[in-house]
């Protein structure tokens, strides 16, 4: 199982399942989040952008990992070059449940 979050803070029970390592966690900015799943139902493999280059969610710094779980999953965001410009690919990921609040 994996979690991608923004914020553990309002779900004190994903948080806690993530610090025990029971699933795979990630912490990604929301924006990215919405984008992800917005390329996802377009069938897009992801989106581009340098937002976040040298920043937690740069694969480099860890790319938003936030536990061993998530370090054997993999990455959901990787470096990539576009004419001599460094970006990041945010891969478009199948979703099978989600938990909203209001």
């Amino acid at each position: 199982k994996v979690a991608v979050g923004s914020h553990y803070g309002q779900s004190p029970m994903l948080g806690k399942m993530a610090q025990e390592n029971k699933i795979a966690a990630y912490n990604l900015p929301l924006g990215s989040v919405s984008r992800m799943i917005r390329a996802r139902a377009a069938n897009q493999i992801g989106f581009i952008t340098t937002v976040g280059l040298d920043t937690m969610v740069d694969p480099r710094l860890g790319g938003g990992k936030i536990n061993q779980l998530a370090e054997e999953h993999g990455d959901l965001v990787k470096n990539i070059d576009i004419e001599g410009i460094p970006h990041l690919l945010f891969k478009s990921m199948d979703i099978d449940e989600a938990i909203l609040r209001r």
